[in-house]
């Protein structure tokens, strides 16, 4: 572990250095024998999620483990910002600048909806724009098949009450 690059609601995410000598985004949750179960399950999903899609907007995950006090995953390490944070220095885009940004998460949502996932948690902070300019859509946490076993709305709320699709505000399931 190299240094701490980000911090979520249940996670912190490290730059760190794999066996193959890369640099990586190592994203780590506490464990705890209350939630081991479950954060465990958890993760292991949203990697498995994330591992499905190719696609050159979407960030790619190399593995997940677990130990005694801690279950993460480690994916490819995005060296920029979140748009998040570029919208909070700069301001508002213009249109000229919001449309290839625009693009290319359409891209990135057609080819995780192409294998029949849906993110369900799309914000400025769940993208990076990569030194170079390339947009990356990250955050599978909240992800699901789209007509996974269950997938049915639960009466919980999963992604952040803001960016929620109008149909899982109506009680539906989420779709693409």
């Amino acid at each position: 572990v190299l240094e701490q690059v980000g911090r979520g609601g249940l996670a912190k995410v490290y730059r760190a250095r794999d066996g193959l000598s890369r640099d990586v985004a190592l994203k780590l949750f506490p464990v705890t024998p209350e939630n081991a179960t479950a954060r465990s399950s958890r993760v292991l999903r949203e990697g498995s999620l994330l591992a499905k899609v190719r696609h050159r907007n979407v960030v790619v995950v190399h593995g997940v483990e677990r130990s005694d006090e801690f279950v993460g995953l480690w994916m490819e390490f995005i060296n920029g910002r979140t748009m998040e944070d570029e919208l909070r220095a700069r301001g508002p885009l213009s249109a000229e600048e919001a449309t290839p940004i625009g693009v290319d998460l359409c891209q990135a949502l057609a080819a995780v909806h192409g294998r029949g996932l849906v993110h369900r948690d799309i914000k400025a902070q769940n993208v990076m724009r990569e030194e170079g300019g390339r947009l990356v859509l990250m955050d599978f946490g909240a992800g699901q098949y789209v007509h996974a076993a269950g997938a049915a709305p639960s009466g919980r709320l999963t992604g952040t009450p803001l960016y929620l699709a109008p149909e899982v505000l109506n009680g539906q399931r989420a779709s693409p």
